[in-house]
């Protein structure tokens, strides 16, 4: 099974590796092959099973989010697809069990599929930034990274889910960022993950076939983007570290956020301020965002925080309650 000819730009691998300084060197790996992740025993042992493994996190341990997003209970779109461009960042972890991310969530029921970047040392016993994918389709009872599991298939020869990506942007300094969008294959249904603006440049990481999901296999009803956190305190970095009111190059953003509703015609929009129906911070003293609109950058979101010791109260709602809540009832709280 593979993505139809309907998808464009997934020619040049070698011009979208190049642009976005990830993947594989010297031309990736040979014809009808792709790049796999080598998974140590050591990998292993630190998620406790083979059965645990890239598969799920501590359920007693906090999850924490600085979100926005389009579709909730009084308000569903049709969605086929998702853009945005992510500024990457290597933000600081303090304890163990801990990761950071950036990403677009695209939902419908307790249907979930991710893109984005982490810091996960559980995953993959390192501390770099990685490209990450992820889906669920019980509203994350269970759940799966990259291919660890069956479920996403890869195409690039180049680009792995997984891959290390660098350089990273500095505080005050050269910034860097990776385009990622979503898509619905118009003739078969599969999801597709694609990184690359230009048409040109795009291309396919691979997909999730459709038949893994009841309530995606029409479309999404709900689009969402932003910052996770997870794990003890004091809790870790999100995005830069730093929180939005210091602009652009000092904090992390998400920007040129658009969405496709219509299947046949690949013709993504521009997402509205005004359309933006929720925005979730659950512990602003460590976490922030902030949207806006730009003709340079479209709409954007600044987002993040330092983290450390920064809860009001302790004994925050456990992640799989907070996950609950945010992600499958879409009741936001607006900050």
């Amino acid at each position: 099974m593979r993505p139809s000819a309907d998808l464009k730009g997934t020619k040049n691998e070698t011009s979208a590796f190049e642009f976005q300084n990830i993947g594989l060197k010297n031309g990736g790996c040979p014809l009808g092959t792709v790049p796999i992740l080598r998974i140590q025993l050591e990998d292993i042992l630190r998620a406790g099973s083979l059965i645990k493994f890239g598969k799920n996190h501590d359920n007693d341990l906090p999850h924490h989010y600085a979100v926005a997003g389009l579709g909730n209970k009084g308000f569903r779109q049709h969605i086929y697809g998702a853009s945005v461009v992510l500024n990457l960042w290597n933000p600081k972890l303090r304890r163990p069990g801990q990761f950071s991310l950036a990403q677009i969530w695209v939902s419908a029921g307790n249907n979930f599929i991710e893109a984005g970047w982490h810091v996960s040392p559980k995953l993959y016993n390192d501390e770099h930034t990685h490209l990450f994918v992820l889906w669920t389709s019980d509203g994350y009872t269970h759940f799966c990274y990259n291919v660890i599991c069956p479920g996403f298939i890869q195409m690039s020869k180049n680009i792995a889910p997984g891959s290390i990506l660098n350089p990273v942007s500095t505080y005050n300094g050269a910034q860097h960022e990776i385009y990622l969008s979503i898509v619905k294959d118009a003739t078969n249904g599969d999801w597709v993950v694609r990184v690359g603006e230009d048409q040109g440049d795009e291309v396919v990481i691979g997909f999730w076939p459709k038949h893994l999901f009841n309530y995606l296999i029409e479309r999404a009803t709900t689009l969402q983007w932003g910052g996770e956190i997870h794990g003890p305190t004091p809790l870790p970095e999100m995005g830069s570290g730093h929180f939005p009111q210091e602009g652009f190059g000092k904090a992390s953003y998400i920007s040129k956020i658009r969405v496709m509703n219509q299947l046949r015609q690949e013709n993504f929009r521009n997402v509205t301020l005004k359309e933006i129906t929720s925005q979730y911070i659950d512990v602003p003293n460590c976490y922030k965002s902030s949207m806006g609109q730009s003709e340079e950058r479209g709409t954007y979101m600044l987002f993040g925080g330092p983290g450390g010791d920064c809860l009001r109260t302790p004994g925050q709602t456990s992640s799989k309650k907070i996950k609950h809540h945010f992600l499958l009832n879409s009741s936001f709280n607006s900050h």
